[in-house]
This record gives structure tokens, sequence and C-alpha cells, in this order.
């Protein structure tokens, strides 16, 4: 990045290429496809590899001094900072929406794995500038790099806007759960980003570590799921029909409404990254709880939409959800310093406790003689 023609050579180094059709691939193909940990980690590995590139080439044409280990630099510094803190991310959303490209990026530490894709960017842009090789090979590397230079922008402005689905799967679990009662459980849950909130046969939510099982029935591309002969099935996205005789007919019972659209929009605005907010029931999931069959359907953006017991559907709003986890996580227990200093008002155990007086004009003396390892005889006043 000594100079322009070396910067954009480096754009157009084979590593370069490879990590530029990665990032959009995977971020038009792959993060669709199979959204996750790994889809969502191997955007910003090539990410780290194309920003520093693209931002030496900036440098060199403003003549910044050390232009290389500046663009590296600042890579590393910008992409910790919107990382590890909402601040950070908000910031650094708003200064990529400046560009025109609508930009939602979340807070992540983990993320943080990812900067080792820095050495990576140093390496081609050594590999560039080392480049002595015949002078219409250089040429033809400084075309392709100019050609790439908008490409690159809108690729790594593309993968900035990180749009969060929501609630995107429900499944049934089984497992061992913190609490009560001890020994394998079943519950239903519903999948976001952050891991599965559970739902009990108590109708308790929580959010602990779980695994998966079971398995979904799906009719053509609207999904199905039966308990016995009792069967639910999404119906374009946004309603849901029962059938008490296995499929056989069907009838309407749940459907999303203009209302409860609105009111999830009040709640998480109408849109992301320039998209409609995603609101759509994606994926259902039906088991029988002690006798009570319980339905839960994912809503993303909207949260989850559950049955209840009279057949009616609840939409349980991503704030609804934080709020009834909140709820039914049990209380930290109490714990009393047994050396801890006492207040003025506190009691001296040392010191033996006055005995009442009996609220009587004239009282008795009553003797107690306790087993001897208990202590001596007492003597205290009762009334007649």
């Amino acid at each position: 990045m000594g100079d322009v023609r070396t910067s954009l050579r480096a754009l157009a180094h084979p590593g370069a290429v490879l990590a530029l059709v990665v990032l959009v691939v995977n971020d038009h193909v792959l993060k669709e496809a199979w959204p996750g940990f790994v889809t969502g980690k191997l955007s910003d590995v090539a990410g780290l590899v194309i920003a520093p590139l693209l931002l030496g080439v900036l440098l060199t044409l403003l003549r910044a001094p050390h232009a290389a280990a500046l663009a590296l630099a600042a890579t590393g510094i910008g992409f910790a900072f919107c990382k590890t803190s909402a601040v950070g991310a908000a910031v650094t959303s708003d200064v990529w929406s400046l560009f025109g490209t609508p930009t939602m990026i979340r807070a992540d530490v983990t993320d943080l794995f990812a900067l080792p894709a820095l050495y990576g960017a140093w390496q081609i842009h050594r590999a560039a500038a080392l480049d002595h090789g015949a002078d219409w090979r250089r040429t033809v590397s400084v075309a392709l790099g100019i050609a790439l230079l908008p490409v690159g922008v809108l690729a790594t402005s593309a993968t900035s806007c990180d749009e969060w689905r929501g609630f995107t799967e429900v499944a049934v679990v089984v497992g061992d759960f913190p609490g009560a009662p001890h020994g394998e459980e079943t519950r239903l849950a519903a999948y976001d980003e952050s891991g599965w909130v559970t739902i009990d046969g108590r109708g308790r939510f929580d959010r602990p570590a779980v695994s998966v099982s079971g398995e979904r029935d799906y009719a053509g591309d609207q999904q199905r799921v039966c308990v016995e002969d009792r069967c639910w099935r999404i119906v374009g996205g946004d309603a849901v029909d029962y059938s008490s005789d296995g499929g056989r007919s069907w009838d309407r019972e749940g459907a999303l409404t203009g209302a409860d659209r609105d009111a999830i929009i009040e709640e998480e605005g109408d849109e992301e990254c320039g998209n409609p907010l995603p609101v759509r029931a994606t994926d259902l999931a039906a088991v029988d709880m002690d006798g009570v069959v319980q339905v839960v359907a994912s809503l993303e953006r909207g949260g989850v939409w559950r049955r209840n017991h009279d057949g009616t559907w609840t939409i349980l709003t991503i704030d609804t959800l934080g709020e009834l986890v909140d709820r039914d996580r049990p209380p930290p227990p109490v714990v009393t310093e047994l050396d801890a200093p006492r207040s003025p008002e506190d009691p001296d155990p040392s010191v033996p406790a006055e005995t009442p007086t009996p609220g009587c004009p004239s009282p008795a003396q009553r003797t107690v003689t306790p087993n001897p390892l208990n202590g001596p005889p007492t003597t205290y006043d009762v009334c007649p």
C-alpha cells in the first residue's frame, strides 16, 4: 500500500479475490440457506481481509504516511470498537449508513476471533509490493483492482448490515433442566440467535442450555405437526389451521391481523437494513405435556405465537418473552452472613433476653427443670 498502484494490485491478488467471492456468496446465498454461527463468522473473516485493502487505496490516494500499517490498525480498532459495545455498534451502523447503504451492526464479542484475518490482508499487501513481474502483468492487475474497487465497497457495506431475524425456529426439546423437577423433561422451545427459550408443562419460561430432539412433519411447503389425530399447519406465513381427524379436514384456528402487525411494528420498528420487518410464521411445534397438548409457532421478529387451551392464539413479542423469562426465573437464595457485624438494633445473642412481664395483677411463679444437658432450671412468672 506504499502507492496507489500497489494498493490496487493487492485488491487484484488471488487471495483478495477469493475473500471477496466468499464474502458475496456467503452474505447473499449461504446466510439465507444456513443462518448461524459458521456463516456469521465467515463474513467477518472475509470482510477483515478486504476492508484494510480498500482502506489502503483511500489512504494512499490521500498520501497518508505508513498507509499499510494505518489501514490495518484502523480496521482492527474499528472492528473491536463496534463488536464490544452497543454504542460502538450503533455509531458504526450510522457511519456506514451515511454512504447510502442501510446498515445494522450488532455487538458480539465472539466476532473478535476473526481478527487474525488481518494478517492475511498484510500478507496480500506484501505479495503485491514485492511483485516485480512483467509490466503488462502489473498493468492488468492495476486495471483489475480498479474494476474490483466498487465491488469491494458494496460487498463490505452489505456484510455490515447484519439483520437479526428474531425467532426463526421452534422445536420439542428434551433434557435435565435446572431446578425442579429433576430428571429428563420434555419442553417446547423457540430459537433465536441468543439460544433457546423453553416452555415447560406448567407454562414457565426459561433460557437454559438445551439439546434439540424430535422430528418435524412437513406437508409440501406448509409446515405441519400432529399429536395423535390433532394436527396444526401454517398457511401462508400468517395463519394456522387445525384438524381433529389427522389432517383429512382443516379449519382456520388463528390468523395474524393488521392490529397484530401494527403492535409488533410499534415495538420493533417497520424495517431493518432497508427491508420490511420480517414477521411471519416460519416453524411449528407441538407436544403432549401431562395430557395437555401445547403448540407454538415462531414469528421471526414478531416473537412467538402460542396456542391457548381454548384454541385461541396469543402473540408473545420479544419484549414480552424477555419479561416472562425474568419473571419465571427463581429468585436467588437469601444468604445470612454468620460473622457479620451487628447493627445497634440487633440484640446481642450472648445477653439473655428479658422475660416479658405477664399482663395480670398477681402472677404466680413456675419453675421448669429441663434435661441437665440443656441447662439449669428456669423460674418465670405466669398468670393464674
